[in-house]
């Protein structure tokens, strides 16, 4: 079964992440920016940022947090003592 759902293999642009977060491509780059999540480093000649499966739960746990009342760095900080 783990075969059939390879997570690494997801992969997605920023306007899909903010779509499926209801985070703004704005929001994102700001993120980015702070060193809250980080694209996939591309091989190709294409810019478009690419973010991994990973990434897209980051974003969509920290949009929970920020929803209930937490500031961005509180949020970033318990979405990391999530996954460590």
């Amino acid at each position: 079964m783990p075969e059939l759902l390879n997570l690494e293999s997801f992969r997605f642009r920023i306007s899909e992440i903010s779509t499926m977060t209801g985070v703004s491509t704005r929001q994102l780059r700001y993120w980015e920016q702070k060193g809250y999540i980080h694209p996939m480093t591309r091989t190709d000649q294409q810019k478009a940022r690419m973010y991994d499966f990973h990434t897209f739960v980051a974003v969509r746990i920290m949009k929970v947090f920020l929803d209930e009342g937490y500031r961005l760095p509180s949020a970033a900080e318990k979405n990391d003592q999530l996954f460590s």
